[in-house]
């Protein structure tokens, strides 16, 4: 849906935004490093390659490699127009987590937040996309298929005015705020993803937790983290498990035969 305001500068921005979507799942060319190798980069022809040579603004530049951790350096700083250094910009690992924070939205000055969101499992998923701001939150609900993924203009949301299912709106002169996924399911959830993780979906019942970990240690596999969710007590409920290792197919099996398991699905990051 268009939104026809003066000079059409929220259309304008919109596709701006969607724009800059399709360009951040756009991959730059890579880059092969010999041992002990060091190689610059030059952010303007990455943006230039990127279709965003004229760009003026904030953008996340993110490398992902085939390396051991600890054995590549990255280094990077602000420089003027002079090319005159300024100050260090601290590079950051990036993580995956069951639950997703959004540190500052804004809507002020023509400002508009958008928020990709993908789901990663092979069926489909019922989030809980939260909006904090001064005095209230607004909840929106969403429901992926399987690998789906679903943008969020928080500009729409404001604009349009529907209330949630707590009867919130977020007030027209709220301009600023936070987010946050904190459900799957319906059912609060806050866990750190580790490389490889059990995503079990069961009743809550007596003794899961105890027949989980006696299967596992059997088979000599180590938990890592492990996170509970559930609707209530002796409801649906799901278990977030990080292992140190890949189940072979007969532990997995034992899984799902433990009772009031309805599925077991392992997930590779």
């Amino acid at each position: 849906m268009k939104h026809e305001l003066a000079s059409n500068e929220y259309n304008k921005r919109r596709e701006q935004c969607e724009a800059g979507v399709r360009v951040l799942s756009a991959r730059l060319p890579g880059i092969n490093l010999l041992p002990y190798q060091t190689e610059s980069l030059d952010v303007m022809s990455l943006l230039s390659v990127s279709g965003l040579k004229n760009f003026n603004g904030s953008f996340n530049l993110v490398f992902d490699g085939e390396a051991r951790r600890g054995a590549l350096i990255l280094a990077s700083g602000s420089v003027d127009q002079t090319n005159t250094y300024v100050f260090e910009v601290v590079p950051r690992g990036v993580t995956e987590s069951a639950a997703k924070s959004l540190q500052y939205w804004s809507t002020w000055n023509g400002d508009d937040t958008m928020v990709a969101v993908w789901n990663p499992a092979d069926e489909a998923q019922d989030f809980a996309f939260t909006l904090f701001f001064t005095g209230g939150h607004y909840i929106v609900p969403l429901h992926l298929e399987p690998r789906a993924t679903r943008t969020l203009n928080v500009s729409e949301i404001v604009q349009n005015q529907v209330p949630d299912a707590e009867g919130n709106v977020i007030p027209a002169s709220v301009h600023a705020g936070t987010a946050k996924i904190v459900e799957v399911k319906g059912m609060a959830l806050e866990a750190d993803f580790h490389p490889v993780m059990l995503l079990i979906n069961n009743l809550d019942k007596p003794g899961f937790i105890g027949a989980l970990g006696t299967i596992l240690g059997e088979a000599n596999i180590n938990i890592a983290t492990f996170h509970l969710g559930r609707e209530a007590a002796e409801r649906d409920a799901i278990a977030i498990v990080g292992v140190d290792q890949v189940l072979p197919e007969a532990i997995q099996h034992k899984l799902r035969a433990l009772p009031h398991v309805r599925y077991v699905k392992v997930l590779r990051f």
